[in-house]
């Protein structure tokens, strides 16, 4: 493989939201209910909710050959200014488990440091607990926050 992180550009919408739906449909049936996961692409991951992502955050995609096979996105916390929030990380079910994810992880958390913040937050599935805390990420405050269908993790960067 040939992987390349870059941001977002607006010609990679049509494309990004593809991947985002088949990788919620194949990997979340395994741990959420079909109803939870029409919920989950017609309101928190539609088109117009990406499209706003790209342009206010930073939006990267993973690229293999020019195709997109992950995405991740980070922006400033609404708590603070100084904490960064990861949204929307998604991997090919093809291509989990191959380093990807956390490629991407790697890239945000790059970011969040050039931008000084010190704290980083992120909504996990439950799918994606076991990569975060592979990764250092811990629930926030050491409990366990369930709500919305995720699981808060933070983790702090020195």
């Amino acid at each position: 493989m040939d992987i390349k992180i870059r941001l977002t550009q607006p010609s990679d919408l049509d494309e990004l939201c593809a991947l985002i739906k088949r990788t919620v449909e194949e990997s979340f049936i395994k741990v959420y209910p079909t109803f939870s996961i029409k919920y989950v692409l017609e309101n928190q991951l539609n088109i117009d909710r990406i499209k706003k992502r790209m342009e206010n955050d930073h939006f990267y995609v993973a690229t293999n050959k020019g195709k997109i096979i992950g995405c991740a996105c980070i922006g400033v916390h609404r708590e603070n200014e100084n904490w960064r929030i990861i949204k929307t990380v998604f991997v090919d079910p093809k291509c989990q488990g191959s380093g990807i994810g956390k490629m991407l992880i790697d890239t945000l958390e790059a970011d969040a440091r050039a931008g000084n913040a010190i704290r980083i937050e992120v909504p996990a599935s439950l799918f994606a607990v076991g990569f975060y805390k592979h990764l250092g990420y811990e629930h926030v405050d050491g409990e366990l926050h369930y709500s919305d269908g995720h699981f808060a993790m933070e983790k702090f960067l020195s």
